[in-house]
């Protein structure tokens, strides 16, 4: 899983990427998001823990944007035989004006895209 070029790997699969940037033993990260009628830009900061190289990570991130804040604790645990084995279990708490719009479209919405950006990297570690 090469942990330290991860993000660097994947950055086009995180919906609405306008950068990321390395800082300390973590990453900064830009995105441009909508959910229904709010879009806007949101501001987060990304760790590792837990890492076991080649195998398993932990990523936390926690951000900041339109009115709301949101933290994500996400396991990924990958068994790289043929074919690909990528699991992940991802945590997702959203507070503010995005929390709002309705806890179960939020829920929705917040699972799709962690959703997206996990088969979307599972795509990019096979190829």
């Amino acid at each position: 899983m090469g942990v330290p070029n991860f993000p660097e790997k994947v950055a086009s699969c995180f919906p609405g990427l306008n950068s990321i940037n390395k800082e300390g033993d973590g990453y900064k990260i830009s995105l441009r998001l909508g959910v229904g009628p709010i879009k806007g830009d949101f501001k987060a900061t990304m760790k590792y823990s837990e890492v076991i190289e080649g195998k398993s990570v932990t990523i936390n991130a926690r951000g900041t944007g339109m009115s709301s804040n949101a933290d994500l604790t996400a396991r990924v645990e990958l068994n790289d035989g043929t074919p690909l084995e990528l699991k992940w279990a991802a945590d997702v708490k959203v507070g503010g004006v995005l929390a709002s719009v309705g806890s179960r479209m939020m829920e929705g919405v917040a699972n799709k895209i962690v959703d997206e950006l996990f088969q979307c990297l599972k795509g990019k570690l096979e190829s």
